[in-house]
């Protein structure tokens, strides 16, 4: 009788001091992506369809935003020098592609 007195004040003490809980589920990744807004929505939409489509087959949240194109290039380099850039940048401008290369030279 002792020796089950002891087992179940054992017992209650580890339940009593340990986190029995699930462990947390994993965070599902993120991806964000910024856009230049084009004039031609139907081409935003199309990206977005594809992207999100992508994103649910594969477990993942995704945070598009359309940027206007006179903004793109000064919210791009202040992501960059702030540490906290875009995953993807959707742009069509070769120009813009050259001065971005030169800014994560500058910024490594």
């Amino acid at each position: 009788m002792i020796i089950i007195a002891i087992i179940a004040i054992g017992v209650g003490s580890y339940l009593a001091f340990t986190n029995l809980t699930a462990p947390p589920k994993p965070e599902k990744p993120k991806l964000v992506i910024w856009g230049r807004a084009t004039f031609v929505p139907p081409q935003m939409y199309w990206i977005e369809q594809k992207v999100r489509k992508w994103a649910a087959e594969n477990g993942v949240d995704v945070e598009i935003t359309w940027i206007p194109v006179a903004e793109i290039g000064k919210k791009l380099i202040a992501a960059v020098e702030a540490g906290s850039p875009p995953d993807i940048v959707i742009n069509g401008h070769p120009v813009m592609v050259i001065q971005w290369l030169y800014l994560l030279r500058r910024a490594s």
